[in-house]
């Protein structure tokens, strides 16, 4: 906390400093303040005082239409002035988000089995011709600063089971190691639960990109790997993950686990393909992250990872300046150390 406010403190001094106009230090000291302020509303919605983060929120989205949050923040202010029992307010703020957003001219349509091009087109023209097209909402390009130190976080709570996790920042679609790490994740898992069973240790293993709903990102992300297991269990958990991930794409890895991690992922796409409602998904999701001809050509480069490429991937990624570490940990229990409590 100490460290966030002295971060706040020098970003609104610096922020004043005429030598500094138009560098990238400006462009770092706004984005720091951006989000600060940003906090301030999700602070008051922690609070439950939904008026103040309503009339936060759309501060926000007025005093920064162009940043990657500002979409957020007008759904935030309509909710919030919603529970406020604003109802009107709630309302005039979701219509600001679709007049902003939902446009015929940023719009993707994606049609899946059984029509042609040239049939859909007049019935694209019957429902949404009469639309007038309008400006398009500002392309916010979303940039994750490098990490430059690991990171190590614990969470009290007695209704989570206990856990370890540690992540580690990857590129978005469209970056061409971006497919690679779909492999990675599933040679994980198998090289992970192997580790797990042959120390005795119970537990189950997740290896992810996921965030909230999606795993797939148009701009940085992380890869996340996660063992739930016994409290008692979490220091060799992290010692079996730190092991594995140091060993990563080495000789050691076998042929089969390599075989068997694109095995895997060959049979989701193909059941993709035969559902209609996910290959539609999966098509819209890349033209919003990327673009939507990038989806085949990335399932193609999942098929031609090696060994070499995972060696190389563990070498640039998974190194600690890109690490952070999550426990969870019951209220009741002693820190295992005090780094480890942090």
């Amino acid at each position: 906390l100490r460290d966030s406010e002295n971060l706040r403190k020098y970003a609104d001094k610096y922020g004043t400093y005429a030598q500094f106009k138009g560098t990238d230090l400006t462009v770092a000291i706004e984005r720091v303040k951006r989000e600060f302020n940003y906090i301030k509303c999700f602070k008051f919605e922690e609070k439950e005082q939904f008026l103040g983060a309503a009339n936060c929120y759309k501060a926000y989205a007025n005093e920064h239409p162009d940043s990657e949050k500002a979409p957020i923040a007008i759904f935030n202010s309509a909710a919030n002035f919603f529970k406020a029992k604003q109802v009107d307010q709630s309302m005039t703020m979701q219509k600001d988000l679709y007049d902003r957003y939902f446009q015929p001219n940023n719009t993707t349509l994606v049609f899946i089995g059984g029509v042609t091009l040239e049939e859909m087109i007049p019935q694209v023209d019957r429902y949404f011709g009469w639309m007038e097209r309008v400006p398009e909402p500002t392309r916010a390009r979303a940039v994750e600063p490098p990490p430059a130190s690991e990171r190590s976080l614990t969470y009290r709570s007695d209704d989570l089971p206990p856990r370890v996790e540690v992540r580690h920042m990857i590129p978005g679609v469209g970056h061409p190691d971006r497919p690679h790490f779909d492999v990675v994740g599933e040679v994980l898992t198998i090289q992970l639960e192997r580790a797990l069973e042959e120390a005795g240790i119970t537990a189950s293993v997740s290896v992810n990109t996921r965030v909230v709903h999606t795993s797939r990102f148009g701009v940085p992300g992380s890869i996340n790997v996660e063992v739930v297991t016994g409290e008692e269990n979490l220091r060799v958990a992290q010692s079996l993950i730190e092991t594995t991930l140091g060993s990563f794409g080495s000789a050691e890895m076998t042929d089969d686990d390599l075989w068997l991690a694109k095995k895997r992922l060959r049979t989701a796409w193909h059941r993709t393909m035969r559902d209609p409602d996910q290959l539609a998904f999966e098509i819209g999701h890349f033209q919003t992250m990327d673009q939507w001809e990038t989806l085949v050509p990335y399932m193609e480069a999942r098929e031609t990872t090696t060994a070499e490429d995972l060696n190389r991937l563990a070498a640039e990624y998974f190194i600690p300046n890109n690490r952070s570490w999550g426990f969870v940990r019951p209220k009741t229990s002693r820190p295992i150390s005090q780094e480890d409590d942090r």
